[in-house]
């Protein structure tokens, strides 16, 4: 995103059937979106497995968030950039632990190292 891009923040989010979700964005745009696709990784697995997880779903710091610390850029949501984890690259997960509030004190699964590219450890 170049800096003459307007910065997009979530206004409101509603649930709707499956991954889907209906979201108001603070400059008034509306949008439906299908999240299925950009829920991957373990931080996710809750919302993939558990219905009810996944329709707690809320605004949080201007994006849409779980309250077990998952949240989506509402960029990615806004002009359907594709999320820096689905790139499956190095660098992809590079930036994802370097990333302001990454936490996870549990290490990478197999399916993450093999979508980021990680060698893995013997």
């Amino acid at each position: 995103m170049d800096k003459s891009t307007p910065l997009i923040r979530v206004q409101s989010v509603e649930p709707l059937d499956g991954f889907k979700v209906r979201l108001t964005f603070q400059n008034g745009a509306q949008k439906e979106i299908d999240l299925e696709p950009l829920l991957r990784g373990p931080i996710f697995e809750p919302m993939r497995n558990d219905p009810s997880v996944f329709r707690s779903i809320k605004v949080v710091g201007g994006t849409i968030g779980w309250d077990n610390g998952a949240d989506l850029d509402p960029d990615v949501l806004y002009y359907d950039f594709e999320p820096a984890q689905l790139e499956g690259s190095a660098t992809a997960y590079n930036g994802l632990q370097s990333s302001e509030g990454w936490q996870s004190n549990q290490p990478l699964t197999l399916e993450d190292r093999r979508a980021f590219n990680v060698p893995q450890t013997v």
